[in-house]
C-alpha cells in the first residue's frame, strides 16, 4: 500500500505540473483513499482525461521498480451523483473522479 500511494503522490504532482504547464482552469481538490478528485470545466474534460491517464498509468521508478496501476474515470456535475464507495475495476487500481462545473 505504502508503494501505491507514493506512485499515486507522483503521479498528482504530474497531474498538477500538467495543469500548470497547460493553463488549465482545472483543480485537484483533494485525493482520498485511492481517489483523486477534481474540479473540471466541461471544456476541459478530455483535456484532463487524458492529462491524468497519462500521468496516473505512466511507469514510476521507485526503489529500482517500475511501478504503475490501472485507472478508472468518472465525470459528474454534483458530488451526490457519485457512488460512495468508488470501484476500480482492477483491485490495484486507482480511481479518479472529476467534478464538472456545470453552466447550469
Amino acid at each position: 500500500q505504502s508503494t501505491a500511494a507514493d506512485v499515486k503522490n507522483i503521479a498528482m504532482i504530474a497531474v498538477a505540473d500538467g495543469i500548470e504547464k497547460y493553463k488549465l482552469k482545472s483543480r485537484i481538490i483533494i485525493d482520498l483513499h485511492d481517489a483523486i478528485y477534481c474540479n473540471v470545466p466541461e471544456a476541459e474534460l478530455a483535456t484532463m482525461e487524458d492529462l491524468m491517464q497519462s500521468c496516473m498509468c505512466k511507469p514510476y521508478e521507485i526503489l529500482g521498480k517500475k511501478w504503475s496501476f490501472p485507472v478508472d474515470m468518472e465525470a459528474q456535475y454534483r458530488w451526490s451523483d457519485f457512488d460512495q464507495e468508488p470501484q476500480c475495476s482492477s483491485p490495484d487500481g486507482w480511481f479518479s473522479r472529476i467534478d464538472l462545473q456545470s453552466k447550469r
